[in-house]
């Protein structure tokens, strides 16, 4: 059994937005190919291209829509996310994305569809989640039969799949989730699973080296402090707010933050994610502060 990491400098591992984007996608998709072979258990897919985008905007109203990872493998595109919760807005946020790339499938005026299948894979780091993994399709109860073929959604607890390797629950083919471990191990687990696997020690090798970079290591403390401000500061509005004016006092709390946000250089895109304040909002109180 691994160690647990006792060191009190905080150690960001693949769990963490920037750091999950920045290993994942680079000129060299072998973890994230393996990385979907665990999640599949299809031993044969390869990613042959990946990036992270923002979907389009339609209209100034509608907040920017950043997604984690978009993988093509073959005719299909995957749609990767990482979420650090599973709540109810993040299930209406992801269900919003994919409807979007569903859409997206098909270019203005083509007639064949840009991709034969569009898939989500939910990577969650939720603890008190019982499943390890579920799959989520539109099915027809009157019928009793999928009424849309190719709407799928995979959610992953990758903390459950660590508690498989720590408890050995299964004695087959445990190798096989060492790419789901390793997305939430410390420094320790990561090293001990780099000595498994040749493929996560190189993984690890580019995380410990992202986490030696102060100036990162910096945003990064930033981005959790902004967090964790802005979540008590919500929870301050609306507990404290009259019922009248609740909604308004949110609304300040949020530009108030974004404020606060800016001063720090975290990024807009980041700032968006947080808030739930339109980019156009935020450019404006960027430009109003210059």
């Amino acid at each position: 059994m691994f160690t647990k990491d006792t060191t009190k400098e905080q150690f960001y591992n693949l769990s963490y937005d920037r750091i999950f984007k920045t290993v994942l996608i680079n000129d060299d998709y072998r973890f994230l190919t393996m990385l979907l072979r665990d999640i599949l258990e299809n031993n044969t897919l390869e990613v042959i291209h990946a990036e992270a985008i923002e979907l389009p905007v339609t209209s100034v109203d509608e907040k920017v829509k950043i997604l984690d990872v978009l993988a093509k493998v073959g005719e299909e595109l995957f749609n990767i996310e990482l979420n650090s919760c599973f709540d109810t807005a993040i299930l209406e946020r992801n269900l919003n994305y994919y409807f979007r790339l569903l859409n997206e499938r098909f270019f203005r005026g083509d007639k064949e569809p840009k991709y034969r299948k569009v898939l989500q894979i939910n990577l969650n780091i939720k603890n008190d989640a019982k499943y390890d993994k579920e799959e989520i399709r539109i099915y027809n109860l009157t019928r009793k039969e999928l009424y849309y073929e190719d709407f799928k959604i995979i959610n992953i607890n990758v903390v459950r799949y660590k508690k498989i390797w720590y408890d050995k629950i299964i004695k087959e083919g445990i190798r096989n989730h060492i790419y789901l471990t390793s997305l939430v191990a410390d420094k320790e687990e990561l090293e001990n699973l780099g000595k498994i696997d040749g493929l996560v020690k190189e993984v690890g090798n580019k995380v410990f080296e992202l986490n030696s970079d102060q100036r990162l290591r910096l945003e990064l403390q930033q981005e959790q402090e902004a967090i964790i401000t802005y979540k008590n500061s919500m929870k301050y509005a609306k507990e404290e707010g009259h019922e009248l004016g609740k909604k308004e006092g949110i609304e300040e709390t949020k530009l108030e933050m974004a404020k606060e946000m800016l001063k720090k250089n975290i990024s807009i895109q980041d700032i968006v994610e947080i808030t739930k304040l339109s980019k156009e909002e935020i450019l404006k109180i960027k430009q109003s502060n210059k």
